[in-house]
C-alpha cells in the first residue's frame, strides 16, 4: 500500500510540472502571436494524506487480589415437592385444597367417584357381624385348644415309648462316632477357624501397607508438579486421591473381614465344644437303663393329654364358619383398598402450589392433580449450567449465596446434586434438569422463585501480579508479552497462573510496574 502511494505522488508531481512548462511556451507564444487561442487552465490534483499509524494500549503489572470465580442465577425452590395423582381413571367428584392451603400429611385431598363401593363394604360389614356372632355363642371350643391338646398328646406319647425303649447296638456305635466326629470337628474348626483369621490379618497388614503407598503417592505428586500443566496436576492429584480412599475402603473391609474371622474362630469352636458335650451326654444317657417312676410318670403324663384333647374336641366349633369369617374380612379390606385408591392423601405436611383440576372433571390415571411442597426446606436452584463450568464444579463444594431482597447479607451454601441425563440404557428414564444448592435461611424471609445469585469461588490468591487478558498472548501451550523497554519493544514469555476474564495471574517473567505493549 505504501509502493502504491508514493508511486501516485511521483506521477502526479510529473503532471503537474509537464502542465505548468506546456503553459510558458503558450504564454511565450502568445507575445509573438497575439491572435493565438486561449489554453484552457488544467486544475491541480491534491495528494492523499498518508494513513496514521494505529497507536497500541499498553498495560502496566499490578500487585493484587485475583479469583477464579463463577455467577449463576437462580431461583429459591421447595426441596420436597410433589405431583399427586390417582392410580386409576374416574370421575372427580371432590377436591377438598385450594392452591396456598396448608395440609398435614395424611389429610384427604381429592376424591374419584367411588360407585357401588360403599353399599358393598356395608353389605360385607353386616355378614361379618352376624358371623362374629355366632361364634362367640361357641367361643369355649377353640380350635387353638384342640391343636395344643393333641400336639400334649403326642408328645406325650413320644416320651413314654423312648422312655422304654431299650438301646441297640447300633445306636451304641453311632452315639460312640458322634462323638468321635464331634472331635475331630472341634480340631478342624479349631485349626480352619485359626488360618482363616491369621489370613484375614495378613490382609489387613496389607490393606494399611496400601494405603500408605497411597498417601506417598499423593505426597509425592503434590510436591513435585514439575512438567506438568496446572490442569494435568490437578487430574494427577484427584487420581491419587481416589487411590486413597479406595485404599482406605479396602483397609475398612479388610477389617471388617479379621473381625468376623476372629468372632467366628470364637463362636465356631463354642459350637464344636457343645457339640461333642452333647454327643457324650447322649451316650452316657443312652448307657443309663430307664428308671420306673419316670416310666410312671410318662404314662400319667399321656392319659392327662388324651383327657384335655377329649375335652377341646367337645368345645370345638364348626370350622366352616371361621373359613367364612376370613373371607368375609379379606372382601372388606380388598373393598376398602379400592376405596382408598379412589381417595388422595397428602404424603407430607406441606403447602399446595398448584389445583390443576375441578370437580367434574374425567380423571386419567397418573395424571397430575396437586402440587404440594414443603416450605419448610428451601433450596436454591439453578435451570441451566453449561457443560464447560459442570466440570469444574462437585458435589460438597461450598458457594455464597445472596438475594437481591436482602442486598448487604450473604449465605453459605453446598452443592448438593449436580444435573443429569437420561440413562443410555433407559432413555424414558427422567433425568435431574437442574443444579441443587442446600443452605438453611435461618430468619431471611424468602419466598418460592425469588431470584438468588450463587457465587463459585475455584480459587483465590491475594498480593500477586496481574494483568488484563487483553495483554497476554498464548501459543502452543505458551504465554507471552510485548514489554517495552525504553523506546524497545521486545517479547518476553512468561508464566501465568490463575486466568479469570478481567485477570491473568503472572508468576513468572514480569516484575511489578512494566508496562506491556498490546501485542
Amino acid at each position: 500500500m505504501t509502493l502504491f502511494k508514493d508511486r501516485f505522488y511521483r506521477f502526479t508531481f510529473g503532471l503537474v510540472m509537464a502542465l505548468l512548462i506546456v503553459s510558458l511556451l503558450i504564454a511565450a507564444c502568445s507575445t509573438a502571436v497575439p491572435e493565438a487561442p486561449a489554453v484552457a487552465e488544467i486544475p491541480t490534483l491534491t495528494p492523499v494524506p498518508p494513513t496514521p499509524t494505529p497507536v497500541k494500549l499498553t498495560y502496566t503489572v499490578q500487585r493484587g487480589d485475583v479469583t477464579d470465580a463463577l455467577v449463576l442465577t437462580g431461583r429459591v425452590a421447595a426441596t420436597r415437592s410433589q405431583d399427586l395423582f390417582f392410580r386409576q381413571e374416574g370421575h372427580l367428584t371432590r377436591v377438598h385444597v385450594q392452591s396456598g392451603d396448608r395440609v398435614d400429611r395424611g389429610q384427604l385431598i381429592a376424591e374419584i367417584d367411588p360407585g357401588t363401593l360403599p353399599n358393598k363394604i356395608s353389605e360385607a360389614q353386616s355378614r361379618l357381624a352376624t358371623l362374629q356372632e355366632s361364634i362367640a355363642l361357641n367361643a369355649q371350643r377353640s380350635q387353638l385348644d384342640v391343636r395344643s391338646a393333641e400336639l400334649s398328646l403326642e408328645e406325650a406319647r413320644a416320651q413314654l415309648v423312648e422312655l422304654q425303649r431299650p438301646p441297640d447296638e447300633f445306636e451304641i456305635s453311632s452315639a460312640r462316632l458322634a462323638i468321635e466326629q464331634a472331635r475331630i470337628g472341634l480340631e478342624d474348626t479349631r485349626r480352619s477357624t485359626s488360618l482363616a483369621k491369621t489370613q484375614a490379618q495378613r490382609a489387613m497388614e496389607q490393606a494399611a501397607n496400601a494405603v500408605r503407598d497411597a498417601q506417598a503417592n499423593y505426597a509425592s505428586i503434590y510436591h513435585n508438579p514439575t512438567g506438568k500443566t496446572e490442569q494435568e496436576h490437578m487430574e494427577a492429584l484427584e487420581g491419587a486421591q481416589r487411590a486413597i480412599e479406595n485404599a482406605q475402603l479396602n483397609l475398612e473391609n479388610a477389617r471388617a473381614t479379621y473381625e468376623a474371622a476372629r468372632e467366628n474362630e470364637i463362636t465356631s469352636i463354642q459350637r464344636a465344644e457343645r457339640q461333642l458335650e452333647a454327643s457324650e451326654m447322649a451316650l452316657e444317657k443312652l448307657m443309663t437303663p430307664p428308671d420306673p417312676a419316670e416310666i410312671a410318670a410318662a404314662q400319667r403324663a399321656v392319659n392327662q393329654a388324651q383327657l384335655r384333647l377329649d375335652q377341646a374336641r367337645l368345645r370345638l366349633s364348626n370350622p366352616d364358619q371361621q373359613l367364612s369369617v376370613q373371607q368375609t374380612q379379606r372382601e372388606i379390606a380388598q373393598l376398602q383398598e379400592q376405596l382408598e385408591e379412589r381417595r388422595l392423601y397428602a404424603p407430607f405436611a406441606g403447602q399446595v402450589t398448584e389445583v390443576i383440576v375441578q370437580p367434574g372433571d374425567q380423571i386419567a390415571a397418573f395424571a397430575p392433580i396437586v402440587n404440594i411442597m414443603d416450605p419448610s426446606n428451601l433450596e436454591v436452584v439453578v435451570d441451566e449450567v453449561l457443560d464447560e463450568y459442570l466440570t469444574r464444579i462437585t458435589v460438597g463444594q461450598e458457594v455464597t449465596l445472596s438475594f437481591p431482597r436482602y442486598p448487604q447479607q450473604s449465605l453459605r451454601g453446598t452443592v448438593k446434586r449436580l444435573p443429569t441425563s437420561p440413562l443410555l440404557t433407559n432413555p424414558s428414564a427422567r433425568g435431574e434438569p437442574y443444579l441443587r444448592i442446600a443452605f438453611d435461611h435461618g430468619d431471611l424471609e424468602l419466598a418460592l422463585s425469588e431470584p438468588a445469585e450463587v457465587l463459585i469461588t475455584f480459587s483465590h490468591k491475594a498480593d500477586v501480579l496481574w494483568l488484563p487478558p487483553e495483554a497476554v498472548r498464548s501459543f502452543d501451550r505458551r504465554s507471552f508479552v510485548v514489554r517495552q523497554e525504553g523506546d524497545q519493544q521486545r517479547r518476553v514469555d512468561i508464566k501465568v497462573g490463575i486466568v479469570t476474564p478481567d485477570r491473568i495471574e503472572i508468576l513468572e517473567g514480569l516484575e511489578e510496574g512494566d508496562v506491556v505493549v498490546e501485542p
